[in-house]
């Protein structure tokens, strides 16, 4: 006759333990080895810059963060607006001047696309990797941080990162 003692149960128990901590234990040694160590986090991140779809997604967010900043069609609708004043003071007919208004559109199209061009342009040249990687560099300690929920440069939120483009559309800016 056997009897049954603790082993089995332990046995069973510490395979358990082993199966689900094994992953973790992964992601850990992941973790320490990329996101913490700057220059391989760095590395792993350089070859991003020239993915077209990731450029996209830059070009696109930045576009809209310039021309969200600036409300090119309130600009333009003023600008436009007081040249047809202008231009009725100085006798222009009015039919005229319902047409420099009626400009408000295409040219408030115009500009956002010469924009949108321009950062498109600026993203896939090479001065966007290097920025790329002055970003990454500077981000990768704040990323390090946003693990623990204490960051606010770089913020993890349902399963999405999120990294500041404040230093590519400042340069983006210049270049405008």
């Amino acid at each position: 006759r056997r009897e049954f003692g603790w082993r089995p149960f332990g046995s069973a128990t510490a395979i358990t333990l082993g199966c689900i901590l094994a992953p973790v234990a992964v992601l850990s040694a992941w973790l320490q080895s990329v996101v913490v160590d700057t220059d391989r986090y760095v590395e792993t991140m350089a070859p991003l810059a020239d993915d077209p779809a990731v450029q996209s997604l830059i070009s696109d967010a930045v576009s809209n963060q310039i021309l969200t900043s600036i409300d090119v069609q309130a600009l333009v609708d003023q600008s436009l607006g007081a040249l047809a004043d202008v231009g009725a003071e100085q006798g222009l007919p009015e039919r005229a001047t319902e047409r420099i208004e009626g400009l408000a559109g295409p040219i408030a199209s115009g500009i956002e696309g010469f924009v949108s061009d321009r950062v498109a342009q600026f993203v896939a040249s090479d001065r966007f990797a290097e920025i790329w990687e002055t970003v990454n560099r500077e981000s990768d300690p704040q990323l390090n941080v946003a693990f623990t929920g204490e960051s606010v440069a770089v913020q993890i939120e349902s399963g999405e990162v999120t990294i500041r483009l404040a230093l590519i559309i400042d340069r983006v800016k210049e270049r405008l």
